[in-house]
């Protein structure tokens, strides 16, 4: 998929209205007709880095995330920040993601849409087919009640935000185990 967007025509970069962005961003020395997909360095140069910093105004001024997640290609669900800040602003999303992602995030007892949306796009293994039928999606509640939507998910995203507690003291606490297992093999 990576392959044939970038064999399109492409487009200049085109930035959100400044009321959106990060503060702190580096947005004097960013050349708008750059193509090349590392703009991190430029954005955030002798700065925080942005991945961690999270601007509630883009999630009060809308109804739902649409989450482009780093691995869509590849059969290994890889959760990023860009799945974590959603559901910390207690906000509904959309994520184009690898197959089964959705299917993992229930695993790790997070709570998708399917009582709203179809999300039978999560399994299918050809990517064209995922992202055709994300688009789909997307448009579908865009088009036909994105404050529906919105509603209609406020208690899975409760949920959601309250797992991201529980889920991440259980990883730190996993994480010391592992690491302790880790140096008494090395020993």
């Amino acid at each position: 998929l990576w392959t044939n967007l970038q064999n399109t025509a492409s487009e200049p970069l085109r930035l959100l209205p400044p009321n959106y962005e990060i503060d702190g961003i580096n947005r004097v020395n960013l050349d708008t007709n750059n193509t090349q997909s590392w703009i991190k360095p430029v954005l955030f140069a002798g700065q925080i880095w942005g991945d961690a910093v999270i601007n509630p105004r883009a999630y009060i001024d809308s109804y739902f995330s649409l989450v482009t997640e780093t691995i869509f290609r590849h059969n290994c669900s890889f959760l990023t920040e860009k799945t974590w800040k959603p559901m910390i602003m207690c906000h509904p999303f959309v994520i184009a993601a690898n197959p089964g992602f959705y299917r993992d995030l229930r695993h790790k007892g997070f709570r998708t849409f399917s009582h709203v949306i179809d999300e039978s796009f999560d399994l299918r293994e050809n990517e064209h087919d995922r992202a055709r039928r994300i688009v789909e999606i997307v448009q579908d509640i865009c088009y036909n009640g994105a404050s529906d939507f919105l509603m209609a998910t406020q208690e899975q995203c409760e949920h959601n935000y309250q797992q991201l507690q529980i889920y991440t003291k259980q990883q730190y606490q996993q994480l010391v185990i592992d690491l302790e297992r880790y140096l008494d093999k090395r020993s």
